[in-house]
């Protein structure tokens, strides 16, 4: 599973698309690997405090990863992205959101997505972000 966390300030890992990520956060990868699309990986690494610097700023106001940048429109937040993501290609790969008409299925996946955020990232972040230290 592809990951930003600590590997190099900025280096490319596919060079074919307008997209453009800073991130942490596997899932974002994950969700474009779903949706089939190319984009261009940029990898910053958080321990030397590339996410601080001014012009890393001036794309994420906290300085916190992961931000996209789809041909000059930038957003940041995983969830976010990945939502963003899964509408403006919901034509490509697997519908991985589904129709806000379709009201029973929207609200079930609403309420899937905030018990993930509420219960499930808050209780497991800690021994991740620690694993993942200390690999």
């Amino acid at each position: 599973m592809p990951t930003a966390m600590g590997t190099s300030t900025q280096q490319s890992l596919r060079n074919q698309s307008p997209l453009a990520e800073w991130y942490s956060n596997s899932m974002v990868c994950l969700e474009q690997l779903a949706l089939n699309i190319d984009y261009e990986l940029i990898l910053v690494n958080i321990f030397l405090g590339v996410q601080k610097q001014p012009s890393y700023l001036e794309k994420q106001p906290f300085g916190k990863v992961p931000v996209l940048d789809d041909d000059g429109f930038l957003i940041y937040e995983s969830r976010t992205i990945c939502s963003y993501l899964a509408r403006k290609y919901a034509d490509k790969g697997t519908k991985l959101i589904p129709a806000e008409g379709d009201l029973k299925a929207y609200g079930l996946f609403e309420q899937a997505c905030s018990i993930e955020q509420a219960y499930f990232d808050a209780d497991t972040y800690g021994v991740c972000f620690e694993h993942a230290i200390k690999q």
